[in-house]
């Protein structure tokens, strides 16, 4: 069959990178033919010149999309947090497609997708009207899951169902691990024009000093190498090099511009993970790795708990907003304290990894069978 797959793709953001591989690879296993609707250098970088892409940069790619899907059998569109904030317009921009399949009669999925509160009354609408056009749509936690059937008014449906993010569809082999590696994968929290204010400077000066002190930290407990990651190659670097220069590490720290692969090699032979991104938690928790992490959000602390692992993370709010809630720092005491306990307890932190690994996968697989029984 061929399958019309849309989502956050070729941004070279390391999470929806990982998202796209693996709904590309089931895709690809159940023996579809795939065209991809995203940034076709960076798709075509991560999956090889030969992928068929729509671009969905220009304007008018909302009018060429429906003729493309005429000429498919059916819509997927997944998977990671692409419902972040409750717009009407931003909401409807990413819903169309679920509409235009209904008139067209495709079959449309949804997978691995994470779904905010809405608020708004105009989106609730929306997702009352995509939910009836939807063959199913798999969540990726059991927040989403209530969040989209509050939205629609319903207190349960057969079509609305709870899963776990794709990369947990994954079934990594690690072959070897480096005891003196540790690897940390920040998050730049501000974009440049909210750095430009004094109080948020303030903060960032003081964020660089706590990584700071997570690195002295990892060193003390005996790794000789460290090594950052940016998950987000346009923003992350920034953060990156100044906690670099102020750990005073040389230039084997950090190199900008590693391929997913470059990136995803350095995960698995890593035996610890300090990580703040989202994915970078899931890959840690996918790959059974001891790890410590900073949740700046919802789905990364609702994660971690699920795991039984609330002892191995500390909360970071980075603004007062409809996504984020809260603005606080680090206890730079209690973030030291935290990370020793993590590090003097790893046997222990990476069997509840992996025990979370195992569960996570049995539910990711409510993807697997979705695109199974509708395609």
């Amino acid at each position: 069959m061929n399958v019309f797959l849309k989502g956050y793709f070729g941004h070279k953001n390391f999470g929806d990178d990982a998202i796209l591989l693996s709904i590309f690879r089931l895709l690809r296993n159940e023996g579809h033919e795939i065209k991809l609707v995203g940034r076709g250098a960076g798709i075509r970088e991560l999956l090889g010149p030969g992928v068929s892409v729509v671009s969905d940069a220009k304007w008018y790619s909302i009018i060429v999309h429906p003729f493309y899907i005429l000429l498919t059998d059916g819509v997927v569109i997944g998977g990671g947090g692409l419902f972040q904030h409750d717009s009407f317009f931003a909401t409807a921009y990413k819903l169309y497609l679920v509409f235009i399949a209904k008139i067209l009669r495709k079959k449309t999925l949804m997978v691995g997708v994470g779904v905010n509160p809405v608020n708004n009354q105009l989106t609730k609408l929306l997702w009352k009207i995509a939910v009836k056009c939807l063959d199913v749509a798999v969540m990726r936690d059991d927040s989403s899951h209530k969040n989209v059937l509050n939205a629609a008014g319903l207190k349960q449906s057969n079509k609305i169902l709870t899963g776990a993010d794709l990369v947990f569809c994954e079934d990594f082999v690690i072959s070897h691990t480096d005891l003196d590696l540790a690897v940390i994968i920040p998050a730049m929290p501000w974009s440049g024009s909210e750095l430009d204010s004094p109080r948020v400077q303030k903060r960032y000066k003081k964020l660089v000093n706590d990584f700071s002190i997570i690195v002295k930290t990892l060193q003390k407990s005996g790794y000789k190498k460290i090594i950052f990651l940016d998950f987000h190659d346009a923003t992350d670097s920034i953060l990156i090099k100044d906690i670099v220069k102020a750990s005073n590490l040389d230039g084997d720290a950090f190199f900008e511009g590693r391929s997913f692969k470059e990136t995803q090699d350095i995960l698995f032979k890593a035996d610890f993970v300090v990580g703040m991104r989202f994915h970078s938690i899931v890959f840690s928790i996918a790959m059974k790795k001891p790890m410590f992490a900073i949740a700046y959000d919802f789905k990364s602390e609702n994660l971690l708990n699920e795991c039984g692992m609330n002892d191995s993370y500390v909360r970071y709010g980075i603004r007062k907003s409809e996504f984020f809630k809260e603005e606080f720092d680090f206890n730079s005491v209690d973030l030291e304290k935290k990370l020793k306990s993590s590090l003097d307890n790893k046997a222990l932190n990476q069997e509840r990894a992996a025990s979370c690994a195992k569960k996570m996968r049995r539910m990711a697989m409510a993807n697997v069978d979705a695109i199974r029984k509708y395609f």
